[in-house]
């Protein structure tokens, strides 16, 4: 993998896109850098690092990061340019979308903002599989609990883990399949 470049619009079109999409600090970055094995996006423990589409090129598809929403230390007006940039580039491009990744915190649980983007995605006809991140710090129970929640929207749950590892082969192996029956 590697990085083709920021963007806020003009976005690349040569290849389609598999997008990952979760709230600040659900672990966006991490995962690419898991499915990378190594540090190619930039991670931070504060909130709303990432603030533009970050397209990465990984054999003949683009993974896109995208800005997370909820809680993070920006203005209000700067989460709502994020939030038109990544609904711009679904309006425009969303033909062109394989499959999206929406990220949840397997200890947070789905949030309201994460119930309201999956059924967003929903309306928009996307594929759309649900990651968990950061089971290693789940514990049973709260795993369970974030899995319960998580049947009513009959997605594909993919559990992971970038600290140790866990579901990064699996991940791959759909990221594969997607990029050998793409649209284009």
């Amino acid at each position: 993998m590697k990085f083709k470049g920021s963007y806020v619009k003009d976005f690349p079109e040569d290849k389609p896109y598999i997008l990952l999409t979760g709230r600040s600090n659900v672990g966006k970055s991490s995962l690419i850098n898991a499915i990378a094995n190594t540090k190619i996006a930039r991670v931070s423990k504060e909130p709303g690092l990432t603030a533009t589409l970050n397209f990465y090129i990984e054999e003949n598809i683009y993974i896109v990061d995208t800005p997370g929403y909820g809680y993070a230390k920006r203005s209000k007006e700067e989460r709502n340019k994020w939030a038109n940039i990544i609904n711009d580039f679904i309006e425009n491009y969303g033909e062109n979308i394989l499959c999206v990744f929406a990220l949840i915190d397997s200890v947070v649980g789905p949030t309201e903002l994460d119930n309201m983007l999956i059924d967003y995605l929903d309306s928009k006809s996307l594929n759309t599989i649900l990651v968990l991140t950061k089971v290693d710090k789940a514990t049973q129970k709260e795993l369970a609990n974030t899995l319960n929640r998580l049947k009513a929207f009959d997605k594909n749950i993919i559990q992971t883990s970038s600290k140790d590892g866990i579901g990064i082969k699996q991940l791959k192996a759909i990221m594969k399949e997607l990029s050998h029956a793409k649209k284009r």
